[in-house]
């Protein structure tokens, strides 16, 4: 029996009658990761014999009346960029930066405090700059493990946990659609929050003024119920469907969607509608002007995280894939990433007034289904297939907004994503949105 298979809400129920333990739980998910971690390859480091004390002292903690909340004893995941005591921080790369590595921060610890049981890190690519590396697939997408499909980056070792239902819940990074992106490829939940709801502090850096974090589940609604346990909302996670008002983003040159993500995407508008949702299709703000500036921005912040002269001395040794991103603005003058960073807030200026009148935006996470490793057959297909796969969601990041991705069926059977995309700060009306569009596409 899955003590998961009603979510964390009906685990908390199930634990607090004594049907179930952490304990169990605990064990249960690990027997899992070594049962799978052979062909998935999800998880970096595993702690077992840590986080069995740990469930079973919150098991005997429960019993004594110490109650901390809906994450009590529930086993989890952490991104491996993400710092966890005892098992470090890694950025998955050969390159020394062991004077870069920061310490657990404030959201680990709330996790901990909250009750979560730590079963492990899971696989980042290399320093969490780009959804693939060339050298280093990662783990394997679950939908598919025979086949070797590509299950997105950079938080695919959590996408991979959580799909593989390795744990309940995996934290992971968001800087150009890190969450979202390997949730919509391995058909799970994948929340990014707005920029500083939780604290970066204790992640290594990709770039600063784009970096989030976020949370993979199964589903929205555990993920809302992660979200509101780290930092509480009033909000209810109830909304109405009649009336809601949605943009759909459509790009007047952009590239077309594949014809499987295009059929599940119109399905999904024709649901909605039918429940009453208003959709109006929009345009988003100068798609190719935003999409030059994250291709700017985001190596130009990480050439400074790292430091020009240590990347120039290690770029021979990085992936292809993290070389020909991270050097791509190396040597950008100070004066000209000032600049960036003057036209990136006008942009999310921009988008927020472009908000007025919707309650979200929506649209396709990625533009294609998981596809074969195999079929990248050179280095440039590969660089392609990241520039491609992220088109959707790292204006997310450059508007400063909050988004969520989350399964859509299609008729082919493989996953596919629908983002929802909130106004800055504006995350328990987006998972109230989001909750109430998952029960429409997946009741019961």
């Amino acid at each position: 029996m899955d003590a998961f298979a009603q979510g964390i809400k009906g685990f908390g129920e199930a634990l607090r009658r004594g049907a179930v333990t952490s304990e169990q739980a605990t064990q249960q998910y690990l027997a899992r990761i070594a049962q799978s971690q052979p062909k998935l390859a999800a998880f970096r480091r595993v702690r077992a014999e840590e986080a069995l004390a740990e469930a079973r002292a919150l098991d005997a903690a429960l019993s004594e009346g110490d109650d901390r909340g809906p994450l009590m004893g529930v086993p989890i995941a952490i991104k491996e960029i993400i710092a966890v005591q005892g098992l470090g921080c890694s950025v998955n790369s050969s390159l020394a930066v062991a004077d870069l590595l920061p310490a657990e921060g404030p959201l680990v610890r709330a996790l901990r405090a909250a009750g979560c049981v730590i079963l492990g890190t899971t696989v980042s690519t290399e320093f969490a700059l780009a959804t693939i590396n060339w050298n280093d697939p990662g783990p394997w997408n679950p939908v598919d493990a025979a086949t070797r499909r590509l299950c997105g980056g950079s938080s695919h070792g959590s996408a991979v946990a959580v799909a593989a239902r390795l744990c309940a819940f995996a934290v992971g990074t968001d800087t150009g659609g890190s969450v979202r992106v390997p949730a919509a490829l391995c058909g799970v939940a994948g929340y990014k929050s707005t920029r500083g709801t939780w604290s970066t502090e204790g992640v290594f850096p990709a770039a600063p003024s784009l970096d989030s974090m976020g949370v993979l589940a199964t589903s929205v609604a555990d993920c809302a119920t992660v979200a509101n346990a780290i930092k509480p909302s009033p909000r209810a996670l109830a909304i109405p469907l009649l009336g809601l008002r949605l943009g759909l983003l459509r790009e007047r040159d952009g590239e077309p969607l594949d014809a499987a993500v295009q059929e599940a995407l119109d399905d999904t508008v024709e649901w909605l509608q039918k429940a009453g949702v208003v959709v109006s299709p929009i345009e988003p703000p100068a798609a190719e002007d935003v999409a030059t500036l994250f291709s700017r921005l985001m190596p130009a912040e990480f050439a400074r995280v790292l430091g020009k002269e240590r990347l120039r001395a290690g770029l021979g040794s990085l992936d292809p894939v993290t070389a020909a991103r991270a050097a791509a603005e190396i040597d950008m003058d100070p004066a000209e990433l000032d600049a960036l960073r003057r036209h990136t807030a006008q942009w999310r200026r921009q988008a927020q007034a472009q908000m007025a009148g919707f309650d979200a935006w929506m649209g396709a996470t990625t533009p294609m289904l998981p596809g074969p490793r195999n079929a990248l057959r050179s280095l440039e297909e590969a660089l392609q297939w990241n520039r491609r796969v992220g088109r959707h969601t790292r204006p997310v990041n450059v508007f400063d907004q909050c988004a969520i991705s989350m399964p859509i069926p299609t008729r082919e059977g493989f996953p596919a994503g629908l983002q929802l995309i909130g106004r800055h700060g504006e995350d328990p009306h987006l998972l109230a949105i989001a909750h109430a569009i998952e029960k429409l596409l997946h009741p019961g």
